[in-house]
């Protein structure tokens, strides 16, 4: 694991250092500092006002991204924190950590909801359904485990991954769920009934992130063989390899209006892609640690060429905007 970073006060800068290192027509918003080591998630929640971070310091901390302001801090876990979801309304904040748990956080309070147990390794990332009523969460114990929401029972395991379940995502309809694992593959769920409906596979090393597009119609997966791949969600057919990374790609976003794909890599740059044309139109350079996964790469609802990031040497979340 990285080494731990000396602790700084919370502060939010405009205009730092980095920004000169950012190309013509990107803009560093912010960043924000306040964590004591790296962050490994970062997600906005739906109304874009509030961003939480999920730190190798054990904590999460909530941001106002407007202003770079620190709201609370979270503190419950025992463990580096590696995956970040908020459900539908805002109002809950689920985190995934090396402990080996799952937790649910009131955001308008900090308050600590309840705890799910049940995986047997590091919990690495988790999503909500649509409805908010279903959370998923993906182990290093090779299995995607489905929580009733309201009440943290535990509705289901799926098995059939053969290593690690470092992504998972769900569809839109409700019913489709997405994971990528070590194993290099892409499995595709019904979720509610735990049927397997296909297994994708392409990518010569591990998948690292997967991410359904605003419409459902297609979902990219980033590997460490340094491609994102493009699938139809309905068939399963591969419909494009993007290549440009010269690293492993950790993490992969789609804008919630459709029209923009963003990869992060180890080869210390973020990519932005059109969705149209499938070109480059940036490449974005960012602080990274390269002997380490961090998949925190998250667009913002309503701004979405805004996109939250971060890498090995920052200590928060860096904001840019194209």
């Amino acid at each position: 694991m990285p080494a731990r970073d000396k602790k700084k006060r919370p502060t939010a800068r405009a205009g730092s250092g980095a920004e000169r290192e950012v190309p013509p027509g990107v803009k560093l918003l912010r960043t924000l500092q306040g964590h004591t080591a790296t962050v490994y998630s970062v997600v906005f929640d739906p109304t874009g006002q509030t961003l939480a971070s999920g730190s190798d310091d054990h904590t999460v901390k909530l941001w106002e991204p407007a202003s770079g302001n620190l709201l609370r801090t979270l503190e419950g876990h025992e463990r580096p924190v590696y995956g970040l979801a908020f459900d539908p309304t805002g109002q809950t904040l689920a985190s995934g950590s090396d402990d080996h748990t799952v937790k649910l956080w009131e955001t308008a309070t900090g308050k600590l909801l309840r705890t799910l147990e049940g995986h047997e390794g590091w919990v690495v990332s988790v999503a909500f359904d649509p409805e908010g009523c279903t959370l998923a969460s993906g182990s290093v114990d090779g299995t995607v485990k489905l929580w009733e929401a309201a009440c943290g029972k535990l509705l289901r395991t799926l098995e059939g991954h053969e290593d690690w379940v470092r992504s998972v995502a769900f569809h839109d309809d409700g019913y489709m769920l997405a994971s990528g694992s070590s194993d290099r593959t892409v499995k595709l769920w019904e979720w509610p009934s735990g049927k397997l409906l296909r297994t994708l596979e392409g990518h010569r090393d591990n998948v690292r992130s997967v991410a359904f597009d605003s419409e459902g119609y297609m979902l990219a997966s980033g590997s460490r063989d340094e491609t994102i791949k493009l699938w139809e969600t309905t068939s399963g057919r591969l419909l494009r390899t993007l290549e440009g990374h010269t690293g492993p790609v950790d993490a992969v976003a789609c804008s919630a209006d459709g029209r923009l794909l963003a990869s992060k890599s180890h080869d210390g740059t973020i990519r932005v892609w059109s969705c149209r044309t499938w070109e480059t139109i940036a490449v974005i350079p960012e602080q990274t640690n390269r002997n380490w996964w961090v998949p925190a790469l998250a667009f913002h609802p309503n701004l979405p060429p805004s996109i939250a990031a971060t890498g090995h040497s920052g200590l928060g979340a860096r904001c840019a905007a194209g």
